[in-house]
């Protein structure tokens, strides 16, 4: 029971959609039919402003860790906190109550793994920064920072519960954000160029 409960709790509180709600709140907007139509803190920041994102931000950060902090306190099996790792983030990713349209899991994510697994945040962050260095696109650090946190939850020999619970983030986040991978690969082409190939072609 304790099991089922820390996963139920930890999809309520990534249901929790912050932007969504605060925007609506603030201007009456849904905020799906804003920008890229995310619930997340960069379309929040479209539309209140810098206060609006870093809000946004710490907020879906906090119910990441709280969510993982939950089943740790109910005294859930490992395996039940990693499903609480995956839950919160496919909660706001997917939230019921808006119709399975939700945020990216960027901030949810970093929250929960902050709880969950601290060494494996430093190494997201070392990667993400070292990427954005070479890169110049802070987006494609994060992406590869995301991607590499599997492979530094099988370096560190965590147990098989936590390495598919972190598996299962990463490939929920990217999955996320596949529009943007989709881009970073086959960039549309420049005005007068060749037209670039589609996936698959």
């Amino acid at each position: 029971m304790r099991d089922v409960m820390a996963v139920v709790v930890a999809y309520s509180l990534g249901c929790v959609q912050t932007g969504y709600y605060l925007v609506r709140a603030v201007t009456g907007q849904d905020l799906r039919s804003i920008g890229s139509g995310v619930t997340g803190a960069r379309n929040v920041g479209r539309v209140l402003g810098r206060r609006g994102f870093v809000l946004t931000l710490l907020v879906d950060g906090g119910k990441g860790a709280l969510a993982v902090a939950v089943a740790g306190w109910l005294g859930a099996s490992p395996l039940a906190e990693a499903a609480a790792l995956l839950a919160v983030a496919v909660g706001h990713v997917w939230p019921v109550q808006l119709r399975f349209s939700g945020g990216r899991g960027v901030a949810v994510g970093l929250g929960a793994l902050a709880v969950f697994d601290i060494r494996l945040l430093g190494v997201l962050a070392a990667v993400t920064l070292l990427v954005c260095a070479v890169s110049r696109r802070f987006q494609v650090g994060g992406l590869v920072g995301f991607a590499a946190i599997p492979f530094a939850a099988w370096w560190f020999h965590v147990r098989n519960e936590a390495l598919a619970g972190v598996g299962g983030l990463s490939v929920i986040v990217l999955f996320a954000h596949r529009v943007h991978i989709a881009r970073l690969l086959w960039p549309a082409p420049e005005a007068g160029g060749e037209p670039a190939a589609k996936p698959g072609e």
